[in-house]
């Protein structure tokens, strides 16, 4: 099957959010080992990770959606997801900022403020207070939501995929990707992820990579899948093939 550029911009976002809940979740990891968590870090991933997947899923799946009036689809629901993620990461962006930057200023502040101050100097620092206890308070139960909110993406879309097995690219680059996306996807290997995505045909999932393997050139590769296919399915004819057409025949990979 030919590759076409959506079926590339598809795979691009999949593996965009991919990148972005592993990013995520070593965020959190640093923060309930440090109790802290560095606004800088966190700009990085909201303005440039988060941003960027955003915009590239409403550009791929928002238009659709809109056309289609009153008909829920699992690509609109990923993009609500993947909108409601970036600005409840902005929320926790902005708390962050609070702590970090303006706490210490406060803090500062209040030093210098002493019992004969103006009552107005007074009223203002503990409004300040104010907003950074809460601040301090919200930001655990905000992350915890954010790392939910992330979870439960992640959940739809390996529903979602379940959809797009036809794209050529899909196999391939979860098997590329491999690492990622076992992390992403909480699973224990890529053959229980391309079973639950594929429906259980793990045979047809390694013949697609194979295929697209070959045809961009990366022979060793196409190979190995087509093994792997022949290895569940002895009687698969694309798949000997495929071995029959480059046994031999290898070249070093670009």
């Amino acid at each position: 099957m030919k590759t076409g550029l959506r079926d590339e911009q598809f795979c691009n976002v999949v593996l965009s959010f991919i990148t972005a809940k592993n990013q995520f979740d070593d965020l959190l990891a640093d923060y309930r080992k440090e109790s802290k968590i560095g606004f800088t870090k966190l700009d990085r991933f909201v303005e440039d990770t988060l941003f960027t997947l955003k915009e590239d899923s409403h550009f791929l799946f928002r238009q659709a959606n809109n056309a289609v009036s009153g008909e829920i689809s699992p690509e609109m629901l990923f993009d609500i997801s993947v909108g409601s993620i970036f600005h409840e990461l902005m929320k926790i962006k902005e708390n962050v900022y609070q702590l970090e930057c303006y706490a210490p200023k406060y803090s500062a502040m209040a030093k210098s403020v002493g019992a004969e101050a103006p009552e107005f100097e007074k009223t203002f620092l503990e409004a300040c207070h104010k907003i950074v206890r809460r601040a301090r308070r919200t930001l655990p139960s905000d992350l915890a939501g954010a790392e939910e909110l992330f979870r439960d993406t992640a959940d739809n879309l390996a529903l979602m995929l379940r959809g797009h097995t036809d794209n050529p690219l899909l196999a391939r680059m979860l098997i590329d990707y491999e690492a990622k996306a076992k992390k992403c996807f909480d699973v224990k290997n890529i053959d229980a992820l391309l079973s639950e995505i594929y429906a259980g045909k793990l045979d047809e999932a390694r013949l697609a990579a194979s295929r697209d393997y070959l045809e961009g050139g990366w022979y060793e590769k196409a190979k190995r899948e087509a093994q792997k296919v022949l290895a569940v399915d002895p009687a698969n004819a694309e798949a000997g093939q495929i071995i029959a057409k480059l046994s031999g025949k290898l070249v070093p990979e670009r």
